[in-house]
């Protein structure tokens, strides 16, 4: 019995540990895998940030049309807003400005809805996928302190062709026209890179997919951009003919 008792001690005592070979196949395995999950977990990310931006898109439909509602009909004023069709003084690359530091009330556009809690929470104005130079950091403490110049995330159409002039009456916005959508100022402020939340006038929040580049494409490279006003507009015709499409 002791003999046995101590064969069987050697033989335990002389199992074999992990060699250097089987470290390093286990290391490149678990590389592997981990390469393997990582973009499915940017997408369930990215696909997140989507869903909250959507939110955030139909939180301020919905302000403007309450806005609307309360105001004879008319959406927040903008002095960025084109007044009649040519208007030398519109800014439509500026329409994702809320707040104007040398405005007499400072706050401009979307930033009304604010102002007038309409919308309370300065986070709505911002998209988990910005890109660009105005993530909500930049201006988390400005949104209640001294009067400064405040960039949002998203864009707002301010008026609408209506003939040889532009209208504020939001009934007077073609249905599927749209009204709010991710920021256009410059490629950078397209803040999901292959598509954007677009919410039409009558309220509804569609995702718009622009992984062909037919929106991005028609955006300036920067806010120095000469001709950043025209390509706005442009990117809103595109928008609208998208929303324009049928099943949307």
């Amino acid at each position: 019995m002791r003999g046995r008792g101590a064969d069987w001690g050697a033989r335990g005592n002389s199992r074999r540990g992990f060699s250097l070979v089987d470290v390093l196949v286990t290391v490149s395995v678990i590389s592997i895998l981990i390469g393997l999950m990582l973009p499915t977990v940017a997408g369930i990310r990215e696909t997140t940030r989507k869903v909250i931006c959507a939110s955030n898109a139909r939180q301020i439909g919905l302000g403007v049309a309450m806005y609307a509602d309360e105001h004879r009909g008319n959406v927040p004023a903008s002095r960025f807003a084109a007044k009649f069709a040519g208007d030398p003084a519109s800014q439509p690359e500026n329409l994702m400005m809320v707040r104007v530091q040398m405005a007499p009330t400072g706050w401009d556009g979307m930033g009304v809805l604010f102002e007038q809690n309409y919308l309370s929470a300065p986070g709505v104005f911002y998209c988990p996928s910005h890109r660009g130079g105005h993530p909500y950091r930049n201006y988390a403490e400005l949104w209640s302190g001294q009067p400064a110049e405040i960039f949002a995330n998203y864009h707002f159409r301010g008026s609408f062709p209506n003939g040889a002039n532009y209208t504020t009456q939001l009934s007077r916005f073609r249905p599927e026209a749209s009204l709010v959508t991710d920021g256009l100022k410059t490629k950078w402020d397209f803040n999901h890179l292959v598509g954007a939340n677009v919410v039409g006038a009558d309220l509804r929040v569609v995702w718009i997919d622009d992984r062909s580049k037919t929106v991005d494409g028609l955006l300036a490279t920067n806010a120095d951009d000469f001709d950043a006003g025209d390509k706005v507009m442009d990117a809103w015709n595109e928008l609208d003919a998208k929303m324009r499409q049928p099943g949307r």
